[in-house]
């Protein structure tokens, strides 16, 4: 007798012909995603006029205007731009002066009207004086400096710089 022929079984054949024909799927592995990395961002100490004219007088009150002027360009072109509030404070510091009085807020109001009117100091639209042509640059202040006596162009180019490092 011959030997029987068992008939094919078709789902293992179909199984393993499509195994076959397509790949196993590999488990790919979920992507890591680095934190962000800043680089250092360089931001210029903010320098303060240490000498002057003022320091030769003993009295405020006795600084001639010509001086006072002097004393005037001396700090806005080292700590330029700079609020009127700020150089009110940095003259009564550097000046000597027990009270700011509204006598002397209107000189130095005066003779920083008559610089610029000279061509020797500018004011932006925000009351900010500094000296023609100066580059501003992103400077950071002291703790306990008040925004306010921070010009809107140093905070764009504070801005400039940060967002140029991020994106270099």
């Amino acid at each position: 007798p011959e030997p029987a022929v068992l008939p094919k079984n078709t789902e293992t054949e179909t199984e393993t012909e499509n195994e076959a024909a397509s790949p196993s799927l590999e488990k790919e592995e979920p992507a890591t995603v680095k934190p962000p990395v800043y680089a250092k961002v360089k931001i210029e100490p903010y320098v303060f006029c240490t000498e002057c004219d003022l320091a030769k007088y003993h009295q405020f009150k006795s600084v001639p205007d010509p001086v006072l002027t002097t004393a005037i360009m001396q700090i806005i072109s080292v700590e330029g731009p700079v609020s009127l509030n700020v150089l009110y404070a940095r003259i009564k510091e550097l000046g000597r002066v027990p009270k700011m009085t509204p006598a002397i807020k209107n000189k130095i109001t005066a003779l920083l009207t008559e610089e610029v009117q000279a061509d020797r100091l500018t004011v932006d639209e925000e009351g900010f004086y500094s000296v023609p042509l100066k580059e501003i640059a992103a400077r950071e202040r002291p703790a306990k400096w008040s925004c306010d006596d921070v010009p809107l162009s140093e905070i764009g180019r504070a801005a400039e710089v940060i967002l140029g490092k991020q994106f270099a």
